[in-house]
């Protein structure tokens, strides 16, 4: 087990980390914690609410989460399985018929065009583990360009338009991550499996239990109030990239209650969540999900065949298990999202961690600033 050796070492690490990334421009704002066996190790917040304004980020405090979104929806998902209305091997088809054959492609002209019949149907587990081949690695950009009005607005339609689309791989033979079509499906079929939306089924069963009051997909007027400004900077001059039509994540209207990508939350909320992830599915008395489908999804649930190296992908979780990871240990689970946002969770030492940032600059799996965090966190072990 790891202990701390003074108990303002890492918050004053911490300041001197962030001051410098606001200093040079990398940053416009960031709320970070550190919670250890309960105990807050450290809660700081950096950079002001909106550009140019004088508030500060606080602990209630809107971050978009992007794809930090994606555990969420896996824990919905899961919930799903745990009741017996979703099997993670059965073919999705079971559950969305339009589904029942896909295409393998290939790029041609500008299009993608079906080559061959996929094999292997998808399946639940395939799309928590990004193993499924749909809107993954070089089809996703152009699948989302080409993606129908109807499909952009409404969940439904998105997810008919992917079942009618090729897929890169024949589904379980490797890896390529689907950024958003594999988690929207998943928030689909939580909607067909609950007939609830997507939304009203997580306010219900996750929110409201563990007391996360602004975790949304479409913020309201009040809430939009407490948002941070989107970080950019350019030869520079910080400027500001939020949508202007107030989407949570750009591009995606928050009336498609993306799965991949478009929930906001607040640090609050956030920690809550991680930390009914650290007690295995219950937190303050509440459970969310019993303890064998947590220790599920933090389990490596693809090859070494298929993912070489110290990360596989879990249950809609990044896991780390090897020890040549350079900053966690090995069983540590968690996500990241492409607006620099960062979590993890350790069970050996009884830790999670947040970053919620919102930034243009270095966000996403393997960015600099997250990894800094987790190397410096440890390194004031």
């Amino acid at each position: 087990m790891l202990f701390f050796s003074k108990k303002d070492k890492l918050p004053r690490r911490i300041d001197k980390m962030f001051e410098k990334l606001l200093a040079d421009q990398k940053i416009g704002n960031a709320a970070v914690s550190v919670i250890r066996n309960g105990q807050v190790l450290c809660r700081a917040f950096y950079g002001t609410v909106q550009l140019g304004g004088e508030a500060k980020p606080d602990a209630n405090t809107l971050f978009r989460l992007a794809s930090m979104t994606k555990p969420v929806i896996g824990v919905a998902a899961m919930m799903q399985v745990e009741r017996g209305l979703l099997a993670l091997d059965a073919p999705i088809s079971m559950y969305l018929p339009a589904f029942a054959q896909m295409y393998i492609g290939k790029e041609e002209n500008g299009q993608i065009v079906p080559v061959e019949k996929a094999k292997t149907a998808i399946t639940v587990r395939h799309l928590l583990t990004h193993t499924s081949g749909i809107g993954s690695g070089a089809f996703s950009e152009l699948q989302c360009r080409q993606m129908p009005v109807e499909a952009q607005t409404e969940l439904k339609h998105a997810v008919d338009y992917y079942a009618s689309i090729p897929i890169l791989f024949e589904p379980g033979t490797r890896t390529e991550y689907s950024g958003l079509f594999g988690f929207d499906i998943l928030a689909h079929l939580v909607e067909v499996t609950s007939g609830k939306s997507i939304a009203d089924f997580l306010q219900k069963n996750l929110f409201l239990p563990l007391g996360m009051q602004d975790t949304t997909f479409d913020p309201d007027e009040e809430q939009k109030s407490r948002f941070v400004f989107l970080h950019d900077s350019k030869n520079g001059v910080v400027t500001d990239a939020s949508p202007a039509n107030g989407d949570v994540f750009g591009g995606i209207p928050n009336s498609r209650c993306g799965g991949g990508g478009s929930l906001a939350s607040s640090l609050a909320d956030y920690e809550k969540f991680a930390q009914m992830l650290l007690y295995e599915g219950t937190f303050n008395g509440v459970t969310i999900l019993q303890k064998e489908t947590v220790r599920q999804m933090k389990t490596a649930q693809v090859s070494e065949q298929i993912m070489p190296g110290s990360q596989k992908w879990g249950l809609s979780m990044r896991v780390i298990t090897n020890k040549k990871y350079p900053h966690l240990p090995v069983g540590c689970f968690g996500w990241s999202g492409a607006y620099g946002t960062h979590f993890w969770v350790d069970p050996e030492n009884g830790i999670t961690a947040i970053l919620l940032r919102n930034s243009l600059i270095d966000g996403g799996a393997g960015a600099k600033t997250a990894n800094e965090f987790e190397k410096l966190v440890y390194a004031t072990i």
